[in-house]
């Protein structure tokens, strides 16, 4: 029987592989000072800046626009980042410049030679008893029997991150009844979030 394989690719500073403006949309301009004269330089701007507030949506709309109008891909009503392929049986998660594919292997790889077209990629790796996948913080690995996912690595960054480290290790993260329902100060909403 053939098995369905898990695989991710990253694609390389997708944002500045987004789209560019069409000729119909309002002109836009930056300027940059010249190094040497200081004077400001005005160029049009024919595409997204990396860092530009519009870049993350920007790219967004390029990527499923080519994955829904070039491949054939069904983009999910209720979770716009799940893809559905259902000629070729794929179901891909995308975030930002991350995707994720439950598919068999062939399908996988017609695939990738056709993002690789698209746009510039990192490898992609399939997951394996041997070669575990870290997706966005979360390692994936398996075994003979199952597959498992784990974010300790997150966890760890986010301890140290917030400075938990001396807190005492509970069995369940809330051991009494909250009965509390005050409102809480700026300072304890943003220690929260």
């Amino acid at each position: 029987a053939m098995k369905l394989k898990l695989t991710t690719v990253d694609i390389s500073n997708a944002f500045v592989q987004s789209d560019r403006f069409p000729a119909d949309a309002p002109k836009q301009y930056l300027w940059l000072k010249d190094p040497i004269t200081g004077e400001k330089k005005y160029y049009l701007q024919t595409g997204v800046l990396y860092g530009a507030r519009s870049a993350p949506a920007r790219w967004q709309a390029t990527l499923n626009k080519w994955l829904v109008e070039e491949m054939g891909f069904k983009q999910g009503a209720n979770e716009s980042c799940v893809f559905v392929h259902e000629k070729r049986k794929i179901l891909m998660i995308s975030y930002v410049d991350d995707l994720c594919l439950l598919c068999l292997e062939d399908d996988a790889e017609w695939f990738y030679n056709l993002l690789n077209q698209r746009f510039k990629c990192k490898g992609h790796v399939y997951l394996s008893k041997d070669n575990p996948i870290d997706f966005l913080g979360m390692v994936i690995f398996e075994d003979d029997d199952n597959t498992y996912l784990t974010m300790q690595p997150y966890i760890e960054t986010m301890i140290e991150v917030l400075e938990l480290e001396d807190y005492r290790h509970r069995a369940v993260p809330i051991s009494k009844d909250i009965t509390d329902n005050r409102g809480v100060t700026k300072t304890e909403a943003r220690y929260f979030l």
